[in-house]
């Protein structure tokens, strides 16, 4: 906070030198004693201005290197273009920019979505016309992509820019990526983990998974692996892959509830195909959970608390990953590019919602938090 009339003043000025590039992004300041004297004012009056204009995201302050102006566009705002490539239903779009929005307006940083569409249609010499421009500082590459590579651009890594790429399917990385760039990931196989140690705590040995939605990604192999590791049955007609024109209501999952043993709990890959799963298994007269219990997979708790019976989701930190990608962005935006670091790898953890879908006592409905 500036107290003092002094300080506001002083604010004010230093503001304005920015605004005007008398100190244009990505300089560093004067030292303090040279630029207190310049402004006429003590060290430790500056000391409260450069705290002020760092906590709005005006200058970044580097432990051993100095004080440097952050890039930003006339309204004094960091502005960061985020490219969705693959985006499969409003729901997850929304619920992850809702979290990148909100941690970037915090840091007084602007986030401008591009739709895959238009993304697509983009040509590379429009793209780079963007940030050569300097109305952008950063990327943010998003793609939900489940079954194959998405086709990386080479434009992507001739931008030499900050940039921050999320891969839903964690064992996707491509190689085509700029050296100064940050790979975020969710955990998948340790998705479906969570969940059969959910079921497993819960009494449940048999399970059947259907590899729809989000477990496209992970091999039915592996699947089976991960049953074994979490001490469950490890039939493979359990492992149930529906076909592309009928997902979910397939043949071999109604053989399987129908058979003389059939799986007390399901694992599904997204929050849809379990809504699909619950109207299956009315018709069939099997309640959920009082002889199914029913798991989504790689979904956000929105919207789940709205089944009847509520449902239970494994799903990966939004808010960890909006956190990670504006760290790393700003850092590196005025990090000078020879000194920023080089290619790294996050994977985001996994959480535990357990709701009623899973538990036999109607009664109970919890929200635990498990950190995988």
């Amino acid at each position: 906070m500036l107290t003092t009339t002094k300080r506001k003043a002083v604010y004010n000025k230093l503001k304005k030198a920015l605004a005007e590039g008398i100190y244009p992004p990505g300089s560093r300041l004067p030292n303090e004693p040279e630029l207190a004297e310049k402004l006429g004012i003590s060290r430790l009056t500056l000391r409260h201005v450069l705290a002020q204009l760092e906590t709005e995201n005006f200058l970044a302050r580097i432990k051993g290197q100095g004080t440097f102006v952050k890039n930003s566009g006339s309204d004094g705002k960091v502005r960061i273009l985020v490219v969705m490539a693959n985006i499969p239903n409003f729901i997850q779009e929304a619920t992850l920019l809702n979290e990148l929005y909100k941690v970037g307006e915090a840091q007084n940083a602007l986030l401008e979505p591009v739709e895959p569409a238009i993304a697509r249609n983009l040509s590379d010499h429009e793209i780079e016309a963007l940030f050569s421009s300097g109305r952008f500082k950063g990327l943010i590459y998003i793609s939900f992509n489940l079954d194959a590579p998405d086709e990386m651009r080479p434009v992507w890594k001739k931008l030499n820019i900050p940039a921050v790429f999320f891969f839903f399917n964690s064992s996707f990385t491509p190689a085509a990526l700029p050296q100064e760039s940050l790979v975020i990931n969710c955990d998948v196989p340790g998705m479906i983990r969570e969940a059969l140690i959910c079921l497993r705590n819960r009494g449940h040995r048999k399970a059947a998974l259907l590899l729809n939605g989000n477990l496209n990604t992970v091999a039915p192999e592996k699947v089976s692996k991960l049953l074994e590791e979490c001490g469950m049955e490890k039939e493979e007609k359990l492992i149930v892959s529906g076909s592309k024109e009928n997902p979910q209501y397939c043949v071999p999952l109604i053989e399987l509830l129908r058979s003389g043993a059939p799986p007390t709990a399901i694992c599904c890959g997204s929050s849809v195909a379990a809504l699909q799963l619950y109207h299956l298994l009315n018709s069939l007269n099997i309640p959920v959970p009082g002889k199914t219990a029913v798991i989504a997979v790689g979904q956000t708790p929105l919207g789940a608390g709205l089944f009847t019976p509520s449902l239970t989701t494994v799903f990966c930190q939004w808010h960890e990953f909006a956190v990670e990608a504006w760290q790393y962005l700003l850092e590196a935006i005025v990090t000078p590019e020879k000194e920023r670091p080089h290619k790294k790898r996050i994977i985001l953890k996994n959480y535990l919602f357990e709701r009623e879908s899973t538990v036999n006592e109607t009664s109970v409905s919890t929200h635990q938090k498990v950190t995988v």
